[in-house]
């Protein structure tokens, strides 16, 4: 069976550059989608939270204020 034409140096440097390059373009779309989804969780997470905020009837300024003390008391304890 016939081999091919051996390739250069070259040849074989460009192509694994262009493998390379299309790694990295494949890496950041990843990381893209990656971040999209980091974005979308911590917005359902918010959301989430100010409903649970919201059906408990204290304000999001009392909640910060409880969450506050609680801080400095494990700070205290530890």
């Amino acid at each position: 069976m016939p081999r091919g034409k051996k390739k250069t140096f070259e040849e074989q440097l460009e192509r694994i550059e262009n493998e390379i390059k299309a790694c990295e373009r494949k890496l950041e779309k990843l990381k893209g989608e990656r971040n999209g989804i980091l974005q979308a969780k911590r917005e359902a997470e918010i959301s989430a939270l100010y409903n649970a905020i919201q059906s408990s009837g204290i304000s999001v300024d009392e909640v910060v204020d409880i969450l506050t003390e609680r801080q400095q008391v494990d700070r205290e304890i530890a």
